[in-house]
């Protein structure tokens, strides 16, 4: 590579004397002998016998005193020779040095110099250099350097540039006391080290790297490359709660809700209950959701009534209540979906709208139903109404068929579900019966999966479900609505039922994909010619929109939601439900690996062999692949049963490896 020539050609064979200047460079004033000059840089040696190119705006003074021509390490001990001895007279305050400079105008060294002394000599020039600078070198921030001159800020500005400082300074303190403790071993970290602490903390916590870049700058310092690895560090230590959940922060989920969202959600629950709407309070209805569900926003009611019997699916009605673009939606849109962690849940609503507007017990409720007729247990054509209605009995799947008013209400139902759903399968619905893992943390903290089969009462609440999304699809869509449809146009070649998870798991990745588009199209996948969930508005929004679309079709309104704005709200809706379920998977994830870090790597473990190109193992009580160490040359059998015990295990950063 060819040398780049340089700026100030320097021949140190030349013994002509020097001019020795002050310079500014990185807030600290510098001697320097210059050796060449440009049209906007002077070339010279510093005090550290270092050359560089220095813009002339920086240079403040040019000294009486000139230096023989040498070489750059010997010109740098002149430099700082010439420093040193000049120790008289005594350097001016800081307050004396501000009072002396204008505001506006620019002041010279020499000028300030013979302010100060009465002459400007190099002594002179040097003591004000003393006195423009505080212990560590650095120019006081009260005093600024500007093309070459020195000027004052205003007392405002010095102000805030001093408490500035003053801030920088305690937190310099914080971190030496920091470092000092972390080394040393001592319980508790010192209370002046409590700020750079909760820096480091902060870091730990978001990973970002934009208001904590002084707590990653720390981490670094400590040895710790990532976030993750000073996050166990800090866990160890006691200095974070153990399992603390980085991802809240890491995704941006919000975690608080606006005063103003709290502020309408307040007057959402004192709120009374709605007049409009057929009353079915009296009609025998249930609720039944996954074990510790608090957001009961779907429920069913099954009578007779002049010979016909009646089904009745009863959706949460909250959008008669939030209004379109209010605080309260405006914070629902961010957030998106309701997030779930088996520690906590993010919701989507405030507390307070969730109790008002969600399906609890024993309390008038309103609710947009799908009522429907039952005839020779065959589903007849419906109609959806604003109802009020009263929830008998709330319960979880596996209470529901033995509890008397549900477990009767499902046996009646059951016929006519069947058949639906065996109408469904022949249009080409493929359905993956799989059990949901729940993640159940013990009086210590401990993880332990617990699998939430696909038994009667859960298949029913899904045909439910299913039947209410697919009738909202067709009425929207013969009304010729906008509205979030998920379509699935490519037929499915899966269709065979099976209960093996490793040929279940290769289905799940040949599906077609489905997509949300504003416009109506079939669901193949279901066997539906249209589908739009609407059934769980508390907590996801697009049920919310679809619920608005179908109260502005019943009272023939306008569309609250335009083609055009709607489908620019499923792309923004979209990225922000992939960041909830990518949060749910990763924090699911760490309670695996937490897991396995319990059960050590004497303990076996049964599982499948998932692949074995590049080897995966499937553990049944997790749901899960994780990759498989295997020896060279063992031979994998797809769907072989086999006892794995842990390899490796990294739970912050989500990383497992099993072997057999």
């Amino acid at each position: 590579m060819a040398r780049r020539r340089a700026l100030f050609p320097y021949d140190p064979r030349v013994t002509e004397a020097l001019q020795v200047v002050w310079f500014e460079r990185r807030s600290g004033l510098w001697l320097g002998a210059v050796k060449g000059e440009g049209n906007k840089k002077l070339g010279l040696t510093d005090e550290g016998g270092q050359s560089r190119r220095i813009p002339r705006k920086r240079v403040l003074a040019s000294l009486e005193t000139r230096l023989e021509s040498e070489g750059d390490s010997a010109l740098g001990a002149r430099l700082r020779a010439l420093r040193e001895g000049w120790q008289e007279p005594e350097a001016p305050g800081e307050e004396q040095l501000w009072g002396l400079l204008d505001e506006e105008e620019l002041t010279s060294l020499a000028d300030l110099a013979q302010r100060c002394f009465g002459r400007a000599g190099d002594a002179e020039l040097a003591a004000v250099t003393r006195g423009l600078v505080d212990e560590t070198g650095r120019m006081h921030p009260s005093i600024r350097l500007r093309d070459g001159g020195l000027v004052r800020l205003s007392a405002s500005a010095r102000e805030r540039a001093l408490n500035s400082a003053a801030e920088a300074e305690a937190a310099a303190r914080a971190r030496d006391a920091l470092l000092s403790w972390w080394s040393g071993g001592a319980d508790e970290a010192p209370e002046e080290a409590q700020p750079a602490l909760e820096l480091l903390r902060g870091f730990a916590l978001s990973g970002a790297q934009g208001p904590y870049k002084g707590g990653a700058r720390l981490a670094k310092q400590l040895g710790f490359e990532d976030a993750d690895a000073l996050l166990t560090a800090l866990e160890h230590r006691g200095i974070v709660e153990r399992d603390a959940n980085e991802l809240i922060a890491r995704r941006g989920l919000p975690a608080e809700f606006p005063p103003k969202a709290l502020s309408e959600a307040a007057e959402i629950a004192a709120a009374e209950l709605d007049p409009r709407g057929e009353d079915l309070r009296a009609r025998p209805t249930v609720a039944i959701d996954t074990p510790g569900s608090e957001e009961i926003d779907d429920a069913f009611s099954l009578w007779e009534e002049e010979g016909v019997t009646y089904l009745a699916v009863h959706v949460a009605r909250p959008a008669d209540w939030i209004g379109l673009d209010s605080a309260l939606d405006v914070e629902a849109l961010e957030r998106a979906t309701s997030v779930y962690f088996p520690e906590q849940t993010l919701p989507m609503l405030p507390e307070a709208v969730v109790e008002r507007c969600g399906l609890l017990p024993g309390q008038p409720r309103e609710a947009l139903s799908l009522i429907l007729p039952i005839e020779e247990g065959v589903l007849g054509a419906g109609r959806f109404a604003r109802t009020r209605v009263v929830v008998d009995a709330h319960l979880d799947y596996e209470e529901a068929h033995d509890h008397p008013l549900a477990g009767e209400l499902l046996r009646e139902l059951e016929p006519a579900l069947e058949r639906a759903h065996a109408q469904r399968v022949a249009l080409g619905a493929f359905h993956l019966r799989t059990p949901n893992v729940k993640i159940e943390l013990d009086e210590a903290g401990e993880p332990r999966p617990r699998l939430l089969s696909d038994g009667r009462a859960q298949q029913a609440v899904a045909e439910l479900m299913v039947l209410y999304n697919a009738r909202l699809g067709d009425a929207l869509s013969a009304a010729g609505a906008p509205a979030p449809y998920r379509v699935q146009p490519e037929p499915v070649a899966l269709r065979e039922a099976t209960d093996d998870p490793i040929r279940i798991m290769a289905a799940r990745r040949e599906l077609p994909p489905t997509r949300v588009q504003t416009t109506p199209g079939p669901q193949l996948s279901m066997g539906l010619s249209a589908y739009v969930q609407a059934s769980s508005p508390l907590r996801r929004y697009l049920d919310l929109v679809a619920q608005r679309q179908l109260l502005a079709h019943l009272a023939g309104e306008p569309w609250p939601y335009p083609a055009k704005s709607l489908n620019q709200l499923l792309k923004d809706v979209h990225g922000r439900e992939r960041r909830a379920r990518g949060a749910e998977e990763e924090r699911l994830r760490y309670y695996l690996c937490r897991w396995l870090e319990r059960m050590g790597p004497d303990v076996a473990i049964p599982g499948l062999i998932s692949r074995s190109s590049r080897p995966m193992v499937f553990l049944p009580a997790w749901q899960r692949e994780l990759p498989l160490r295997a020896r060279r040359g063992e031979e994998l059998r797809l769907g072989e049963e086999v006892q794995v015990s842990v390899d490796s295990v990294e739970p912050r950063a989500r990383r497992a490896r099993l072997r057999l």
